[in-house]
C-alpha cells in the first residue's frame, strides 16, 4: 500500500505536533508518523515550566526567540483550548530562585538583576524571613532568594495531545508506524518505507526529539542531536496552596532541583540531567539525587509519600540551541529538532516557523540562530 501526502512529519511529540497544528490551520495536507501514540516520551514528562527568563544563551543567542515563543503561548491559549477541547492547564504563577549561602546569591546577582529590569514581569529579591513567609514549608536554612511573578506552566502531555486534536480538527492525520528508512524513488519524487506501508510525500518533516539523529544516513548530514535523560519524582500529599515554582541551581555544595504542586495534585521534584543514550529506565540513583537535593529546601518531602517516578529524554544540540530550517544539500526536507529543556516554551515558535519555511519559504519569527547550516561548512555568524 503507497499513500501520499504533501507534507509528512516524522515525529509526534511537541514538536511534530505544534507543526502539524500549524501548517494544517494554514490549509497544508499534513500526515504525522510515529512509533508510539502522540506524546508519549518527553513531551508527556516535562515539566512544563514557560520561563523564558533563563536557560542556555540567556542573554545570547536563544534569547530573542524564547521571549516570542513565551509571548506567543500566551496569545495562543485561548484559541487552542476552544479547537482541541483539552484543558492542558495554562496558567502564570509565581517563582522563587533559592539560595542557601550568600555566595550563591553574588554568583546570580546579575542574572536576577537582568530579571528585576524584564519587562511584562514583577521580581525583586528577599530575605529568609520574607521567603518562609510564602512558603512555610521550607528549610529555615535558605538564606535568601529572588521572587518571579509572570512565568508560566502548562500540562506538558495535554498540550501536545491539544495541538494535535487541533491539528485533527483542521485535517491532518496521524499514523503509528515506524520509519525505516528514504526511498528516492516515488510518485512525488521521494517516499518514505515505514514498517507497514511506504509514503510519498512533497515534504518531509523530521521532528523525532532524541530520535532525529536516525536521518542521518538518509540525509547524507550528521544530525547532532545528543538525548540527555531527566528523570522526576512525584509526591502526594505535600500540596501546595500558593502555586509558587521553587528552584534551586547547582554549588560547589549541593545539586539543582525544582519543586512545584501542579494540576494533578502531585507535587513535582525535578529532574536530573545525565546523558544516556536512549535508556528511558528510571534509575535509583536518580531518586537517590533528587530526594537528596529536594530535602535541602524542602525538608518535608522526607514524610511525603512518592507516587511515581519518570524518565524522559531531551534532544541536546552541541550549541544547545535548536535545530530549525532546511536540511542542508535538500530543498523539501525540513528539521525540527534540538529544543532541549525548552522544548514546551519554544513549541510555538517551532510550528509557526516550519509552517512558514514550507508554505512561505521564509519566516519572521527569530530563528535565525538556529539553522542547520551551522553543523557544515557554511556556519552561519
Amino acid at each position: 500500500m503507497k499513500n501520499t501526502s504533501e507534507i509528512l512529519i516524522i515525529g509526534a511529540g511537541i514538536a511534530g505536533c505544534a507543526s502539524a497544528y500549524y501548517l494544517a490551520k494554514s490549509g497544508a495536507d499534513v500526515l504525522v508518523v510515529a512509533k508510539d501514540p502522540i506524546g508519549t516520551h518527553a513531551s508527556k514528562y516535562a515539566l512544563g515550566l514557560l520561563n523564558p527568563l533563563t536557560g542556555s544563551e540567556i542573554p545570547g543567542k536563544n534569547q530573542e526567540l524564547m521571549e516570542e515563543a513565551f509571548i506567543m503561548h500566551k496569545e495562543l491559549w485561548p484559541t487552542l483550548l476552544d479547537e482541541s477541547g483539552i484543558d492542558f492547564q495554562p496558567s502564570i504563577i509565581q517563582h522563587i530562585e533559592l539560595f542557601m549561602t550568600q555566595k550563591e546569591a553574588d554568583t546570580h546577582s546579575e542574572e536576577m538583576s537582568r530579571w528585576e529590569k524584564a519587562e511584562g514581569f514583577k521580581s525583586h529579591g528577599m530575605n529568609r524571613e520574607e521567603i518562609l513567609n510564602l512558603e512555610p514549608r521550607l528549610s529555615p536554612e535558605v538564606h535568601s532568594g529572588q521572587f518571579l511573578q509572570g512565568i508560566g506552566i502548562v500540562d506538558s502531555g495535554k498540550l501536545t495531545l491539544a495541538f494535535a486534536e487541533a491539528a485533527k480538527s483542521y485535517g491532518a492525520k496521524f499514523l503509528n508506524m515506524t520509519a525505516v528508512a528514504l526511498n528516492s524513488s516515488g510518485s512525488k519524487g521521494y517516499s518514505l518505507v515505514t514498517d507497514k506501508e511506504t509514503l510519498s510525500f512533497d515534504k518531509l518533516v523530521i521532528a523525532s526529539g532524541p530520535w532525529s539523529g536516525m536521518a542521518s544516513t538518509w540525509l547524507n548530514y550528521s544530525v547532532p542531536i545528543t538525548p540527555l535523560k531527566g528523570e522526576i519524582i512525584y509526591f502526594d500529599g505535600t500540596k501546595n496552596p500558593h502555586n509558587i515554582h521553587l528552584e534551586l541551581r547547582a554549588s560547589d555544595f549541593h545539586g539543582a532541583c525544582t519543586v512545584i504542586t501542579k494540576g494533578d495534585g502531585y507535587t513535582w521534584l525535578a529532574a536530573t540531567e545525565n546523558p544516556s543514550g536512549l535508556d528511558e529506565t528510571t534509575t535509583q540513583a536518580a531518586r537517590e539525587f533528587l530526594l537528596s537535593t529536594g530535602q535541602i529546601i524542602l525538608p518535608g518531602l522526607s514524610e511525603a509519600k512518592i507516587v511515581n517516578q519518570t524518565a524522559c529524554l531531551r534532544p541536546i544540540a552541541p550549541d544547545l540551541r535548536p535545530i530549525l530550517g532546511i536540511a542542508p544539500e535538500w530543498d523539501n526536507i525540513y528539521l525540527a529538532t534540538g529544543a532541549g529543556k525548552k522544548g514546551i516554551l519554544i513549541s510555538p515558535v517551532i510550528g509557526k516557523a516550519t509552517s512558514d519555511l514550507i508554505l512561505q519559504g521564509s519566516s519572521m519569527l527569530p530563528i535565525k540562530w538556529a539553522n542547520p547550516n551551522r553543523f557544515t561548512d557554511a556556519v552561519v555568524s
